[in-house]
């Protein structure tokens, strides 16, 4: 299988992160420059006809378009860790709780960025700054409310750590490029989950595959195994449900940085 991914843009980051949490290390990434728009191109239309990433094609040559597909599917072939619930109900919760932040949270913050950042000016023409600014606004708006949901409990859909928490991270961590921080919000629990998360994955900052350090431009790599752990937990095992430690083996060079 190949995911065609793309550089720092959250979505594909959302599947890359994923794919971490689960130890998926067999799936070929190719990077695709939306800044040169290579994803306007006739080649990659014709795998993704909206022209959007991530795209994830399958061994038998079909597309699986949309973030949220493309992690289901995985959850199917790679079911544990489990990050999207167990039995009808918790999915529905989990998947409740996903929806709110990708609709609520990491929305506005793609149309804040896409709107006011010059650097995404050749992919959002016209850009609206007016627009953009309101749609910050209302960021920190629907931050205050999950600062507010931390406040009574661990992670974003209830007890344990699933894809809402992998979705608002990468959130949070796009937001940079507005210049947003839950901290400097006063906003102190979601600055405290963003911080645990932050050490578990202390060393996801420094996983660049789909920046292009180790995949070429429209060119398939297979991702290295890793030199140092992705994931260092910074709590017991089981306050996730997981029996063991799981091992993680993409990573590349050790390079700690604080997203949050």
């Amino acid at each position: 299988m190949k995911l065609y991914t793309a550089q720092r843009a959250p979505n594909p980051r959302r599947v890359t992160m994923f794919m971490v949490e689960k130890g998926i290390a067999n799936i070929d990434l190719v990077n695709v420059d939306l800044n040169k728009l290579e994803h306007k191109g006739k080649v990659y239309r014709a795998k993704s006809p909206l022209a959007k990433v991530p795209a994830l094609e399958l061994d038998d040559g079909r597309v699986l378009t949309e973030t949220r597909a493309i992690c289901t599917y995985l959850e199917g072939l790679y079911p544990e860790p489990n990050l999207m619930g167990e039995g009808f109900e918790e999915r529905a919760f989990i998947e409740m709780a996903d929806r709110r932040v990708e609709w609520s949270l990491l929305l506005g913050i793609a149309n804040s960025v896409r709107h006011t950042h010059p650097g995404l000016a050749v992919l959002e023409q016209p850009q609206f700054a007016e627009f953009g600014h309101s749609q910050g606004q209302k960021v920190i708006e629907v931050a205050q409310w999950f600062d507010q949901l931390l406040q009574h409990q661990a992670w974003m859909a209830g007890p344990r750590f699933t894809i809402a928490d992998i979705t608002a991270f990468c959130a949070i961590e796009f937001a940079r490029l507005m210049k947003f921080t839950p901290g400097k919000q006063g906003f102190l629990a979601l600055q405290a989950w963003c911080s645990t998360r932050h050490k578990t994955v202390r060393n996801f900052a420094a996983y660049q595959v789909d920046r292009g350090l180790s995949c070429t431009r429209h060119t398939s790599c297979t991702m290295p195994l890793s030199r140092t752990p992705m994931r260092r937990l910074a709590w017991e095992p089981s306050r996730r449900g997981w029996s063991a430690f799981a091992t993680v083996a993409l990573s590349i060079w050790h390079r700690p940085t604080r997203w949050c």
